[in-house]
């Protein structure tokens, strides 16, 4: 549990330092980097990921976000 958090605040700082990021095991192809300014104001992180302009992607698209949101859940919970 303190592995988690610490790799959890780790992780925040670089977001907010707008660095770099990149998970364990990934290579560079699946690394995104983060644009500068907001999401819907200044990007569309669909199409920053790639996955705009067809059902296809918008479909993968859509399950990342709900595996992200899974992932949340089950994290918030393992955390109560």
């Amino acid at each position: 549990m303190k592995n988690e958090k610490a790799h959890n605040t780790e992780f925040q700082e670089k977001l907010d330092e707008g660095g770099e990021l990149q998970s364990a095991g990934s290579n560079e192809r699946d690394v995104i980097l983060r644009p500068k300014g907001t999401a819907r104001t200044n990007f569309s992180i669909q199409e920053e990921m790639g996955l705009a302009g067809s059902k296809k992607k918008y479909d993968r698209y859509k399950a990342i976000q709900v595996h992200n949101h899974m992932v949340s859940i089950i994290n918030y919970s393992l955390l109560s």
